[in-house]
């Protein structure tokens, strides 16, 4: 059942993501700003309510610029030394990642072992 309701919620938060962004026009993103990102986190989970998490923290990122593979390995990867996440420009993917990684945790240091797990 909860496997049910993950894969709903995924879905759920994937389509309002294609829906925001499809509608937008694709920008360049200016380099990225890991300790940026990591304040609009913390902001986030300081604001947050004790219900409705799904609808906060989606809601959070809507009308954010578009950016086709915004993530990467971070700045230690081998590859591709984008960030592990951002909060700045989302691709659909990105998003639903991000929210659920915040949803699923409860701080900036969870996020970033939640972000981390999803990317295995």
């Amino acid at each position: 059942m909860r496997t049910i309701l993950k894969t709903i919620v995924t879905f759920s938060i994937l389509l309002m993501a294609m829906t925001v962004f499809a509608a937008d026009q694709v920008s360049i993103i200016p380099p990225y700003n890991v300790a940026a990102y990591d304040t609009a986190i913390e902001r986030l989970y300081a604001h947050q309510p004790a219900t409705q998490k799904l609808e906060y923290f989606s809601a959070a990122f809507l009308g954010q610029r578009y950016l086709n593979g915004a993530l990467g390995e971070g700045m230690e990867g081998e590859f591709d030394q984008s960030p592990l996440y951002r909060t700045d420009a989302f691709d659909c993917m990105t998003y639903v990642s991000t929210v659920l990684a915040l949803i699923n945790a409860n701080d900036l240091q969870t996020f970033k072992q939640m972000i981390k797990k999803n990317k295995l």
